[in-house]
């Protein structure tokens, strides 16, 4: 979808793949767009807005089940002089009393810059898979292959997240993920890249056995960060790169 000035967030979003609104969901071996070419989902518009891009995005208040998805060849553009753009490829703003459980599923294609970015506010971002406020059990997923070109959030708003735990809600569990070739472009911001975010601090938490590499920042200022795996003051967790 070219020549759009539309614009939206959350469930209000102008481009989804897949949108949950309500119910008690299980959504398992959905392909969406490509793994083998860029560009196979294509989203640009000239908004000034804020504006979110989904895969799958689950907006209910109750537990959810996503395995085995399949998702890539996303690519979003502003051609806008200003407006937040964020990419976001599978999400979970559910209850934070309910269990989302996300397990197999392959986030970017085997393509450089599957799923990518190109837009001029600073707070724009990429994440591969996201968790607002629910209990995560996330296990043998593979995120790959994220670039953006802008981005100077900090910690849970980074440029680019593979993993984005950003819940406060206890008892989760993130084991043998790998998260692999995201890429902030812009040579001069401040800008953060990270690998696995994980904000909760409170309950039993498991962070294990996950593999994250080839996390690149081509930025040259003193303030730009390449994280593997970030954590919040997290109390009883293991995590293990």
């Amino acid at each position: 979808m070219t020549g759009s000035t539309a614009s939206g967030t959350s469930n209000s979003t102008p481009f989804s793949a897949i949108d949950f609104q309500e119910g008690v969901l299980v959504s398992n071996g959905n392909t969406i767009g490509s793994q083998s070419a860029t560009g196979s989902l294509s989203f640009s518009t000239t908004t000034a807005s804020a504006t979110e891009v989904f895969g799958i995005y689950n907006f209910s208040s109750n537990t959810w089940t996503s395995n085995s998805n399949i998702i890539g060849g996303i690519s979003v553009t502003n051609l806008g002089a200003s407006g937040t753009f964020n990419i976001k490829a599978l999400q979970a703003n559910t209850g934070s009393g309910v269990t989302w459980t996300a397990n197999s599923n392959v986030v970017g294609g085997t393509v450089a810059n599957s799923i990518q970015l190109s837009a001029t506010g600073t707070g724009s971002f990429v994440n591969g898979m996201v968790s607002v406020n629910a209990p995560t059990s996330m296990t043998s997923n593979t995120v790959r292959n994220l670039t953006t070109n802008i981005g100077t959030g900090t910690t849970t708003g980074a440029s680019v997240i593979g993993i984005n735990i950003n819940a406060t809600s206890a008892n989760h569990t993130l084991s043998q993920n790998t998260v692999f070739n995201l890429n902030n472009t812009n040579t001069t911001g401040a800008d953060t890249v990270t690998g696995i975010l994980f904000s909760s601090s409170t309950g039993t938490n498991l962070v294990e056995r996950n593999l994250v590499y080839g996390i690149t920042n081509a930025s040259n200022s003193a303030s730009a960060i390449a994280n593997g795996i970030a954590g919040n003051g997290v109390p009883r967790h293991t995590a293990t790169t």
